[in-house]
C-alpha cells in the first residue's frame, strides 16, 4: 500500500498565532504527521470550520476523521498509515529504566560537586 498509496491531506482549521493551525484538535496532528516525516499537504476548511470531521486527513479514497473512535491519530496507527510507536514496544522497558536512573545519578553528583 505504500507504494501505491496517495500523498495525505490534512485538512484543519485556519492559521494563527504564527502557528499552521490554530486549532487545539488540528495542531496535534500536524506535529504528529511532521515528526513522523510522513509527506503531506495542508489545507484550510472555511466553507464548515465548526464541523467535528475536523481535522480529518485524506489520500484518494481513504479518509481519517476527527470524530471517528479515537480521532484521526489512532485511525492512522490502526490503519497501519503511521504509528511512531511501533518499533518502540520493542525496546524493554529495563532500557528506559536505567536511562532514568543513570540521568537522576548524574543530576545528584552534579549538584554535590556544584
Amino acid at each position: 500500500m505504500e507504494d501505491e498509496r496517495e500523498a495525505l491531506t490534512l485538512v484543519a482549521r485556519k492559521p494563527s498565532f504564527s502557528l499552521p493551525t490554530a486549532c487545539p484538535n488540528c495542531l496535534p496532528v500536524y506535529i504528529y504527521l511532521k515528526f513522523a516525516n510522513i509527506p503531506f499537504t495542508l489545507e484550510f476548511n472555511l466553507i464548515h470550520p465548526d464541523s467535528d470531521q475536523i481535522p480529518f486527513v485524506e489520500s484518494g479514497d481513504y479518509v481519517a476523521y476527527n470524530n471517528e473512535n479515537g480521532g484521526v491519530l489512532q485511525k492512522l496507527k490502526e490503519d497501519g498509515i503511521v504509528d511512531l510507536d511501533a518499533e518502540v514496544s520493542s525496546i524493554p522497558e529495563w532500557v528506559s529504566f536505567k536511562a532514568m536512573v543513570s540521568h537522576g545519578l548524574l543530576m545528584q553528583s552534579c549538584m554535590n560537586y556544584g
